[in-house]
């Protein structure tokens, strides 16, 4: 039904990277590099497009290449001291789906080693995981999820992570101190950590932010194609006109949580033996998965 808007989008990435892998448009710190070489890479792995391969390669060549030897990155991919948790966090993503897409990077699976070091270097002895150095704060989500999809999932630093964010809550009304500045993002990644954690930690979160977010995106009724409705998100608590991120940031974040439960199998269930359980569920059945983008 939306190929041809997602087709549109592929191509515009496409069309807007520079020689040097860079994209047009990019923010001054660079979040967008691996934000869009994440999306490239999973673009590749749904559709085996050559051009959508390329893509990737040349922006996640960019964020292998900027890594610290310490195994951490700082804004944009820039060599250096300075490891960033939060700017880490969208690159180990990003190298964890082209590792999953079957990109060809040189150096792609020593710099998905050497993150897990990057991550431990600002990971609190009592705890959690700062932004620059060790700490307890919101960005522990960050560092706990991406020592999760690096395979460090029983890591003492991970666990410990997880322990910090047990008493986490999610309100649209009133955020926790955690999160007050930007807490879609720390709940974006605490959604995801959890749900790799599982049991009671999942069950309890799960049954708080979905309903949260169910109830607090506003509809435009009639406002679409076809006269169909339009959901969106606002920012969470009282967000100041300096700290409003905008209606696509926050509605993409949003998204994303609400998508966990079908866009990763946990990391403790490899997918082998996942769809080694569907089949024998399912009895001798023949498994054929087909995607499709119209015109691609």
């Amino acid at each position: 039904e939306f190929g041809p808007t997602v087709e549109k989008a592929l191509m515009w990435m496409v069309n807007n990277q520079d020689a040097n892998g860079f994209f047009s448009g990019g923010d001054g710190n660079q979040y967008s590099l691996p934000i869009a070489g994440y999306a490239m890479a999973e673009a590749y792995g749904m559709t085996k497009v050559p051009t959508l391969k390329d893509t990737a390669e040349k922006a996640i060549g960019i964020i292998i290449k900027g890594q610290h030897a310490s195994g951490g990155w700082t804004y944009k991919c820039a060599p250096g001291e300075r490891d960033d948790t939060s700017y880490m966090g969208w690159c180990a993503q990003s190298l964890k789906a082209a590792k999953i897409a079957g990109l060809e990077n040189p150096g792609l699976e020593d710099a998905l080693k050497k993150s897990i070091n990057g991550f431990k270097k600002n990971a609190h002895p009592e705890g959690g995981f700062g932004y620059t150095g060790p700490g307890r704060g919101g960005l522990t989500s960050v560092g706990t999820l991406c020592m999760q999809l690096l395979g460090a999932g029983r890591d003492d630093a991970c666990l410990k992570g997880l322990e910090v964010m047990k008493p986490w809550t999610c309100s649209w009304q009133n955020p926790d101190a955690i999160g007050k500045s930007r807490p879609l993002y720390f709940w974006y990644y605490a959604t995801q950590a959890k749900f790799q954690a599982g049991g009671d930690m999942w069950n309890s979160w799960n049954k708080m932010f979905s309903p949260e977010l169910t109830r607090n995106q506003v509809v435009m009724k009639g406002a679409g194609v076809d006269g169909r409705d339009i959901g969106y998100w606002e920012a969470p608590g009282a967000a100041t006109k300096d700290n409003e991120p905008g209606r696509v940031y926050t509605t993409c974040l949003a998204t994303l949580m609400l998508e966990v439960y079908y866009r990763y199998l946990p990391t403790f269930k490899p997918a082998d033996a996942e769809i080694k359980k569907e089949v024998e569920a399912g009895g001798n059945k023949d498994i054929d998965v087909q995607i499709k983008i119209p015109g691609v």
